[in-house]
């Protein structure tokens, strides 16, 4: 399977180089520090059309495949991994679900939107008692007329402050589990939508996460995304493509440490000789860098699948689980390749390595992700 980059690929990649030395790279540690929300960057990102990757044309969305989107957010996570996740959840968790489950009218009125970076997307799913387990959500969504009236609070809502439409699921019929959930787009503004404060986070500074209350949010039919009763099918297909996004994060996170420990190999000096020099640094470092590339191929693999058309849940599923690992191990061997200075802030390194952590938690955790591929191994 060749993952060399088409050639309108590679011209959006260029596009995505080009607006991350412009608008991120110069900024990217202060913003860590600050935890500063780069709002400024996103319409630099939706000029290119990295806000609507794989949105049709018809739809204002820049047309490409799954393989482009990853590829894009392995080159933002590279620079700054916060913003990596704003737009994985944009494109992967807002976008793609209402392409597969909406009305035309819901595709008309919502994806263009999303596409232009005019509306920021959010997806509202955890909750303080229902995490891995989606069946055991609380927020509920009661028939109120021709529509319905929504109330619950949901958790760690990555893009939760400046979002400007969610995806929420809601129990419509509690005492079925899985069976009675319902997913629902509802929009920023919506009265009854209240946002909690920013969450303090150990890594990812620059995203902002935060609950958000639904607190009697009246919806009309029109905002129901998908039949009722059958919103775990919506669920699914929006974090099996979040998934392959959470990969390219990852392999994006460890890539930027992984250059940031080769140039330091390269400039420091101990015992005579350039640390790149030394053969228990070049092992770590050739390590990483088989590692990385591994990770990558499995994320791609599973992206060019989904560009099929073919059942990705375990392919998802194994690429966000090693390259998340592969993510936490080799931060972490970078900040060993610079010794004391790297855990050190005025480095940088090690602002990757705390950034590194959640690759393992959200959008599926490791030990679940574990018991997916081993069911789909098993499986009769």
């Amino acid at each position: 399977m060749n993952f060399d980059p088409t050639p309108a690929q590679s011209r959006f990649l260029e596009n995505v180089r080009a607006v991350l030395r412009e608008h991120v790279a110069p900024h990217a540690e202060r913003w860590d520090r600050e935890a500063h929300f780069p709002a400024e960057a996103l319409p630099a990102f939706a000029a290119i059309g990295a806000t609507g990757v794989y949105i049709p044309l018809e739809h204002g969305g820049r047309g490409l495949d799954t393989v482009a989107y990853a590829l894009a957010i392995e080159e933002i996570s590279s620079v700054l991994p916060a913003l990596g996740i704003v737009l994985s959840v944009n494109n992967s968790l807002l976008a793609n679900p209402i392409e597969r489950f909406g009305t035309p009218e819901q595709k008309s009125a919502f994806l263009e939107p999303l596409a232009k970076g005019s509306v920021l997307g959010a997806f509202a799913l955890t909750e303080a008692e229902a995490g891995s387990d989606a069946t055991r959500i609380t927020t509920r969504a009661v028939r109120d007329g021709s529509g319905y009236r929504l109330d619950g609070e949901k958790v760690m809502v990555t893009n939760g402050g400046p979002a400007g439409l969610f995806l929420v699921t809601a129990a419509t019929e509690p005492g079925k589990l899985g069976r009675g959930l319902t997913a629902f787009l509802v929009p920023g503004d919506a009265p009854g939508v209240k946002r909690g404060p920013r969450d303090e986070t150990l890594g990812l500074r620059s995203s902002d996460v935060r609950p958000v209350r639904f607190a009697g949010v009246k919806l009309g039919a029109e905002h129901r995304l998908g039949e009722e009763n059958h919103g775990f099918a919506v669920i699914l297909e929006a974090i099996n493509a979040g998934r392959i996004g959470v990969g390219a994060q990852a392999v994006g996170i460890a890539r930027g440490a992984l250059d940031r420990a080769v140039a330091y190999a390269r400039r420091r000096r101990q015992f005579d000789q350039a640390l790149a020099d030394i053969p228990m640094v070049q092992q770590t470092l050739g390590t990483m860098a088989t590692e990385v590339d591994a990770a990558r191929l499995t994320v791609l693999y599973a992206a060019a699948r989904r560009d099929r058309g073919e059942p990705i849940a375990y392919d998802a599923a194994r690429a966000k689980l090693q390259a998340s690992q592969m993510c936490v191990q080799v931060t972490s061997a970078a900040i060993q390749v610079h010794g004391g200075w790297g855990y050190m802030t005025a480095t940088g390194v090690e602002r990757f390595y705390r950034d590194a952590k959640v690759t393992e938690l959200y959008e599926g955790a490791s030990e679940l992700l574990r018991i997916l591929v081993a069911a789909s191994l098993t499986r009769g």
